[in-house]
């Protein structure tokens, strides 16, 4: 009804205003003053109140603005709040994501800086004992020479350094003392064993070969068996390697004499 035409009070009021207006010429004229005073009361009584009414519809329209406005303002907060979690949680999977890969990541890398660990702990124990052995050795080496300056015919001394030798790698060292020991003792079969594998180290092919079968005979005579098939077995693949070797050698040579007489 606001809406659609003005208030009775809006139109009372005008109303008012004209009566009063009226009342106000018609005064003078008819003498009384009364009739200017009573509708211009009236005129300011509709104004007083139509100025509450007024003063009311604004409230409650404020009032409904100030509804309108929380409403929208919590409909937005909520729509905010959705679009937050919404962003919060992508942000959250993208995290946990680059998260777990650098655990991984982390994970690998100390796998493998453990494993590596471990690999240079084995090489630094296996050079410690290298060393601890080589030191050793060393150590037997010079209290075996020591032995010999006071007895120099044993054979056992002889043996015992030139194996030190053959362990340091010093081959020539270790042949020279186990020779030693055969000519101190001639049934010497460990000393003809050994010289006889360091004889193949060295090339010496013939003296590996003759070393060995007589190893190979003065184990069997003495009965240690396992030793005396190892050295018999070791002798035959030094001969069948020598032997062909030699066929070798022969056919070579035998082709450059025929190359040599066209």
């Amino acid at each position: 009804m606001e809406n659609q035409g003005k208030h009775w009070l809006d139109k009372a009021e005008m109303v008012g205003v004209v009566v009063a207006g009226v009342g106000a010429i018609a005064a003078p004229l008819t003498q009384q003053i009364a009739l200017a005073s009573i509708p211009l009361a009236a005129t300011v009584a509709l104004n007083l109140v139509n100025r509450r009414r007024l003063l009311a519809l604004l409230t409650e329209q404020i009032g409904q603005n100030q509804r309108e406005s929380v409403e929208q303002l919590q409909e937005l907060i909520a729509r905010n709040k959705t679009e937050s979690n919404a962003i919060i949680e992508e942000n959250k999977n993208h995290f946990v994501n680059q998260i777990t890969a650098v655990q991984q990541g982390l994970t690998l890398d100390l796998s493998k800086s453990k494993q590596e660990l471990q690999e240079n702990l084995h090489k630094l124990e296996t050079q410690q004992k290298n060393i601890e052995e080589m030191v050793g050795n060393l150590r037997d080496i010079e209290n075996l020479s020591q032995a010999l300056r006071v007895n120099p015919d044993s054979a056992e001394f002889y043996y015992q350094r030139g194996v030190r030798h053959q362990r340091l790698g010093d081959k020539q060292g270790a042949i020279e003392d186990f020779t030693e020991a055969i000519r101190l003792n001639s049934k010497y079969a460990e000393a003809y064993h050994n010289r006889g594998i360091l004889s193949i180290d060295i090339g010496e092919k013939k003296r590996a070969v003759d070393d060995l079968r007589k190893a190979a005979k003065l184990y069997f005579e003495q009965g240690e068996i396992e030793s005396y098939q190892q050295a018999r077995e070791l002798s035959y693949n030094v001969h069948d390697l020598r032997k062909d070797m030699d066929l070798k050698q022969l056919l070579v040579g035998g082709l450059f004499s025929s190359v040599n007489s066209n």
